[in-house]
């Protein structure tokens, strides 16, 4: 049929779930050990990123800041960066990346959330905007876009995907490691207080309410997983009990097995 394209993928491995990403992509390239690393970023704005940009060309917005363009193809080798970096420090920590090539590991969404596939990352497109951009336009604290979010999507490659969960009791594993790994990477991109006031968040989130006045850490075992979710608990239950729990009984074993005495003081738990 005319105008027709027709592809064939074939996997190395077998795969329980294929994503797939459509668009006008703008390539670019890096590498991480011997893993290659190749971002497809948009070279136009989505909907929500052109809405926005006309609005500070514009519209009432046109007075309080230039913008600029917000095509995530601009941001694309600086995010390759990043990711390269991600599984830098991953593969130190958990072995070599799990699989020859990360194809397209950032596939940039309109909503302000993640999803990691087999050897495929979808980010938020607000995470290709710069720093200045997103002042701008008043994104600042938003999750999607920071260090550890990123560090987050990109450590399913080993939790979650390399590594999997036999039953719902262990589920709580691809999300644990996944937050301690997001955690893991803002002490290596950032520096090690960061790194210790987002635990200090985490636990200040555990010991907060849910909507029925339940205290988070006290919501249930994280081995009940996808249970712990129901109408008496509330909705974000599980997101603040497994993620949050899950990542921080990490931390806890990390700070067992570490030696502060040692230069190095995560030689021990490497070894161990």
């Amino acid at each position: 049929m005319a105008g027709t394209r027709i592809s064939t993928w074939k996997s190395e491995i077998p795969l329980a779930v294929a994503g797939f990403a459509y668009g006008d992509y703008k390539v670019t390239n890096d590498k991480a050990n011997d893993t290659a690393i190749d971002i497809y970023a948009n070279r136009s704005p989505d909907d929500v990123m052109t809405m926005v940009q006309r609005y500070f060309e514009e519209g009432p917005g046109k007075e309080q800041a230039a913008v600029g363009s917000m095509s995530p193809s601009i941001m694309a080798k600086t995010m390759g960066t990043e990711i390269a970096n991600a599984v830098r420090v991953y593969s130190s920590w958990y072995g070599p990346f799990p699989y020859n090539t990360f194809p397209s590991p950032a596939c940039p969404s309109a909503i302000p959330t993640g999803r990691a596939g087999r050897g495929l990352l979808y980010l938020w497109s607000a995470s290709f905007l710069d720093s200045t951009q997103r002042n701008a336009i008043g994104i600042r604290d938003q999750t999607a876009i920071t260090d550890f979010f990123r560090g987050h999507e990109t450590s399913h490659q080993w939790w979650g995907h390399r590594v999997g969960w036999k039953s719902y009791h262990d589920q709580w594993l691809s999300e644990g490691f996944a937050e301690f790994s997001g955690n893991l990477y803002v002490q290596y991109r950032q520096n090690a207080k960061e790194y210790l006031l987002r635990w200090r968040k985490e636990k200040e989130l555990l010991h907060n309410h849910d909507t029925n006045g339940h205290e988070v850490e006290a919501l249930g075992p994280i081995w009940m997983g996808q249970r712990v979710r129901s109408s008496i608990t509330g909705p974000g239950s599980y997101q603040d009990l497994i993620y949050s729990k899950g990542g921080y009984v990490l931390q806890m074993l990390r700070m067992q097995m570490s030696n502060p005495r040692d230069q190095d003081w995560d030689h021990g738990v490497l070894k161990k």
